[in-house]
């Protein structure tokens, strides 16, 4: 009786500013009101089949037989029960059709049933609360915590919300419909929409995320944007800003700077995208770089890949370590080995040689550039081959099969129609008069 005594004070302190019995009871059909207002567009069945609750619990008359402290203090104080309304503190075996509880609530056994239950302070459920709102904190070993909550949810076992605003700790985190702020699950997050910081120890997998979200192994949603980090893989529609994966990406466009450990494949990708291996795509626009090669379809901005790159249109500075293949290249091409393609123009470079239908611009290979046609300045190494050339070629043998318009210069030159010079051993022009056709050092035709 004297620990009772010495806890009355505290409970009166915190019960202070609380209405007296009967202006609480003339709030009540107000707060009845709004009570069903809010739970007006609320699904329990799935709460309640987590607990396993049948519908025949329905017909069970919950009891809100209490020990009070005050003994007729009303719905303030301290209770031991299923109190239906409460301030202050509680302890209670089940919440049971509870409606209202403000303070300090514990309770050590499932609930039941708690359609209109408004929960306001700090929540104990060693097996957790059913709840259909909750604002503050709650602390809870198993299950479900509420369908909307605000504030801090520690769980130790699986946390599940259809809405839920704060900070969450579990080890399993559920969500319906969205999660805002910061979540951290041991194992997994699941659910609709993330919103803020979301940690998961395995994985994670909803709608869409937004903010900083990490798991440990893998992510999969809809739309990903902020910062979104997974320590295998990452799947799906649309990613935005900065995403990171140990080994790889798979979705739909990716915005922003993407790194993946292994590769990346998608639709679209803009800004810079990074992969160990390879990427695989529609459209890349900005910086992409694979440690092994690219494929896709349309390359525009500054694309380098380990050995090779293979795609439609390279536009800009497109660099190989072994070799590209494409049809059309504009600006600036580096390969170690080869470029083919159908039309290159700008600046290209192969260790090895060029091919392709059309060369415009500065066009060299190591060993050789064959084309239909050449336009600008040619180098090759061994061999210059076309059809037609314009411009200025510097080769070990050119062959012009058909025309020549500029200056040749190579140990030995051959074109059958020449509009120009060249310069070399032995110059072969076939336009020539019989005793001119071929001529050592220089030989020349003019139209």
């Amino acid at each position: 009786m004297r620990r009772l005594l010495c806890v009355f004070p505290l409970v009166c302190i915190f019960a202070s500013g609380v209405p007296a019995q009967e202006e609480a009871e003339n709030q009540t059909e107000t707060e009845d009101k709004i009570v069903v207002k809010f739970d007006a567009d609320i699904e329990c069945s799935d709460y309640d089949d987590f607990w396993d609750l049948k519908e025949e619990d329905e017909d069970q008359e919950p009891s809100h037989a209490a020990l009070t402290l005050p003994p007729f203090g009303g719905d303030w104080g301290l209770a031991f029960g299923n109190t239906e309304r409460m301030t202050g503190i509680r302890f209670n075996l089940s919440d049971h059709h509870v409606k209202q509880m403000d303070g300090l609530n514990f309770a050590f056994w499932k609930p039941k049933r708690n359609p209109e239950y408004q929960l306001r302070g700090f929540a104990f459920g060693l097996l957790g609360t059913n709840a259909a709102r909750l604002q503050g904190v709650a602390l809870t070993g198993l299950g479900p915590v509420a369908r909307k909550m605000q504030g801090i949810s520690l769980t130790l076992v699986a946390g599940a919300h259809e809405e839920f605003t704060g900070i969450s700790l579990a080890g399993i985190e559920l969500t319906e419909t969205r999660s805002t702020g910061i979540s951290v699950a041991a194992l997994g997050q699941g659910g609709g929409d993330f919103w803020g910081i979301n940690v998961a120890g395995l994985g994670q997998g909803g709608d869409d995320f937004t903010g900083v979200n990490l798991a440990g192994l893998g992510q999969g949603g809809n739309d990903f944007t902020g910062l979104n980090v997974a320590g295998l893989g990452q799947g799906g529609d649309d990613f935005m800003g900065v995403n990171l994966a140990g080994l790889g990406q798979g979705g739909n466009d990716f915005t922003g700077l993407n790194v993946a450990g292994l590769g990346q494949g998608g639709d679209d990708f803009m800004g810079v995208n990074l992969a160990g291996l390879g990427q695989g795509g529609n459209d890349f626009t900005g910086i992409s770089v694979a440690g092994l090669g690219q494929g896709g379809h349309n390359f525009v901005g500054i694309n380098v890949a380990g050995l090779g790159q293979g795609g439609n249109d390279f536009t800009g500075i497109n660099v190989a370590g072994l070799g590209q293949g494409g049809n059309d290249f504009t600006g600036i091409s580096i390969a170690g080995l080869g470029i083919g393609g159908n039309e290159l123009r700008g600046l290209n470079i192969a260790g090895g040689g060029l091919g392709g239908d059309t060369l415009s611009g500065v066009s060299m290979g190591g060993l050789g550039i064959g084309a239909r046609e050449i336009r600008g300045f040619g180098f090759g190494g061994a061999t210059i081959w076309c059809d037609h050339f314009v411009g200025l070629g510097i080769g070990a043998v050119q062959n012009m099969k058909q025309e020549m318009t500029g200056l040749s210069l190579g140990l030995v030159n051959v074109a059958n129609h020449l509009n120009g010079v060249q310069i070399g051993l032995i110059n072969y022009v076939r336009d020539n008069p019989p005793l001119l056709r071929i001529l050592p050092l220089v030989n020349f035709h003019f139209d």
